[in-house]
């Protein structure tokens, strides 16, 4: 049974979406998508967001072709196969480069940022992942490259040859706590 107050809500955004589908209706066909893509043009996005798309449909799969073997505080150790950054940014640069894109990073308050930008308008995207700054400076040149990697996949989208269903991911959160990352305009 609902109550007067969510009787009320309910009416109200009925109300709402009928006004805005008769605005829809006076609307000339193919005029919102107009308004969009010129106000995207208008700061940028469609050209950089044209670009980052162009790359996504060139970007092959990736084969996973590094191990890497982590010992657990058990003394036993796991191992998984992943992408080197190397890999990824010998496919990678060519088709920001062909595409009028680069790629920059900026480590900020515990944060490593990947920004992508577009050469001629100077828009940019970035993803963001946190950095544990009190490692050593070997782990955490480590840290920073998984970072990279990490990022890049975020925007780009990669895809490797082989994926594990986030299995590594979830055992890794629970072992060391969770792990987030953003991907922003």
């Amino acid at each position: 049974m609902k109550t007067d107050k969510q009787k009320s809500m309910i009416a109200a955004q009925a109300e709402l979406d009928r006004r805005r589908e008769e605005q829809r209706r006076d609307v000339p066909p193919g005029i919102e998508q107009e308004i969009a893509e010129r106000n995207l043009t208008k700061c940028g996005r469609i050209p950089l967001l044209r670009a980052i798309a162009a790359v996504q449909a060139e970007m092959p799969i990736l084969r996973k072709t590094e191990t890497a073997v982590v010992p657990t505080k058990s003394g036993r150790e796991y191992q998984y196969k992943y992408v080197s950054l190397k890999d990824i940014w010998a496919v990678l640069q060519p088709l920001l480069s062909k595409n009028g894109l680069i790629v920059t990073n900026m480590l900020n308050n515990g944060e490593l940022k990947t920004y992508v930008w577009h050469v001629e308008t100077g828009e940019s995207v970035f993803s963001g992942y946190p950095v544990d700054m009190k490692l050593a400076p070997q782990a955490l040149g480590s840290e920073l490259t998984y970072a990279r990697r990490y990022n890049l996949n975020s925007i780009f989208q990669i895809v490797a040859d082989e994926d594990d269903d986030g299995a590594a991911a979830m055992d890794a959160a629970r072992r060391t706590g969770s792990v987030s990352a953003s991907l922003n305009f």
